[in-house]
């Protein structure tokens, strides 16, 4: 095959239509020198500008492939989250949440209220299927499904990767025994001014099953993730307070890479018992709960 005929056939640049027929008559037949002249510099400006192409095309690529072997940064999407997060807890917008429970998980968290179930959660025309649902709270502020329930929500459960607005987790508490639901708010602004760890609150209009109960706190799960905005290593045990139990008695682990060492004796449980008693003066063995 020769050269005029192998432009034609190449589409990314074909000859100008006035030469066409110069070329393909050379193909077949002899045609005078000052024609056959003009079609070979046109050939070979041709291929001079597609190899030229070609050979560019192939250096971008080259320096692509290598920017993103060495720039690829395996810390990104975690950092998009946190980005993504700390946007939503600093708009003013109070949200719209729906929960959707099918009617065997409804029954299975009146057997189990603690127990994660599966639930649909819709926010605007956002929906994230699979999320793991329990109910919430203690004396005093745990209601029923039927009633106006504290929530947890934790949309990585069943399935990995899926976050709400960079979170893994969130609280969506019903605030019963805070009717001015700045509680949550107020404090943990005074606290993270003051340097100590505290979960963001932002605010819900939240639905379950097509019921309003109304209005919620959306408050943070804790997480490796608020765990990261605060400690160069996340990855240490974070332990939560039973029920009516001081905080210097006995602790549940709640996250952590660690084992749990937090039963009375225990090197955590006796490590923060001393600080308790260092920070605020007392005598050891004199417990006091650090939320009094």
């Amino acid at each position: 095959m020769n050269a005029g005929r192998l432009i034609l056939l190449n589409p990314l640049r074909p000859l100008r239509p006035h030469l066409r027929a110069l070329c393909v008559k050379e193909g077949k037949r002899g045609i005078n020198a000052e024609d056959a002249k003009v079609c070979a510099e046109e050939r070979r400006g041709f291929m001079s500008r597609h190899m030229k192409g070609r050979l560019e095309l192939a250096l971008v690529a080259c320096l692509l492939s290598a920017g993103a072997a060495r720039g690829a940064d395996p810390d990104l999407p975690e950092r998009n989250s946190a980005k993504e997060a700390h946007e939503f807890f600093s708009s003013p917008i109070v949200r719209s949440i729906r929960v959707e429970l099918a009617e065997s998980e409804v029954e299975a968290l009146k057997k189990d209220a603690r127990k994660f179930a599966r639930a649909t959660i819709r926010e605007g025309t956002t929906v994230y299927k699979d999320v793991g649902l329990h109910l919430k709270g203690a004396a005093g502020s745990f209601r029923g499904l039927d009633d106006k329930p504290a929530l947890t929500l934790s949309f990585g459960r069943f399935l990995a990767g899926q976050k709400f607005h960079g979170l893994r987790k969130i609280h969506l508490n019903n605030s019963v025994q805070d009717s001015s639901f700045l509680n949550e708010n107020l404090s943990g602004e005074l606290f993270r001014a003051a340097g100590v760890p505290a979960a963001r609150v932002a605010y819900a209009l939240v639905a379950v099953n097509g019921r309003n109960p109304g209005l919620y706190v959306l408050k943070e799960g804790f997480t490796k993730d608020l765990l990261k905005l605060h400690f160069k290593n996340p990855t240490g045990n974070l332990y939560d307070m039973e029920p009516g139990r001081e905080v210097t008695k006995h602790l549940q682990k709640d996250y952590g890479e660690g084992p749990d060492r937090a039963t009375e004796g225990g090197s955590d449980a006796v490590h923060l018992t001393a600080n308790v008693h260092r920070r605020r003066g007392l005598r050891p063995g004199y417990g006091r709960s650090l939320t009094r």
